[in-house]
């Protein structure tokens, strides 16, 4: 049995706040990627250093990387409920919450880790 359909109030409200979390951290996850991979392109053709200088942007960029990964999912997702392909989960609001919560978090544990 298919679950009842959300109310559109409802469902307005979820995408509201993926969109305030999950457009600053797309920013992010680009800014941290190119970031990385520029220190990693000056490491490797203008430097010249050891193998062990290039650890931390190699890490970076892997990192950047994933958290693309994970927020192209989440965009996909959103666009299925968007076009009402896909309901939001009764637990969704709450966990809107917690990744605006995180959002503060994220860029002092990058920028300051």
């Amino acid at each position: 049995m298919q679950r009842p359909r959300p109310s559109r109030k409802f469902t307005r409200l979820v995408l509201a706040l993926r969109l305030a979390w999950l457009l600053p951290v797309t920013l992010l996850g680009l800014h941290y990627s190119f970031r990385n991979l520029h220190e990693l392109s000056r490491q490797m053709f203008m430097h010249h250093d050891s193998w062990a200088s290039l650890a931390n942007p190699l890490v970076g960029a892997a990192a950047g990387g994933a958290l693309l990964f994970f927020t192209w999912r989440i965009w996909r997702k959103t666009w299925l409920i968007m076009t009402d392909r896909l309901y939001p989960e009764k637990a969704a609001l709450t966990w809107q919450i917690v990744w605006l919560i995180l959002l503060v978090i994220l860029p002092y544990w990058i920028y300051r880790g």
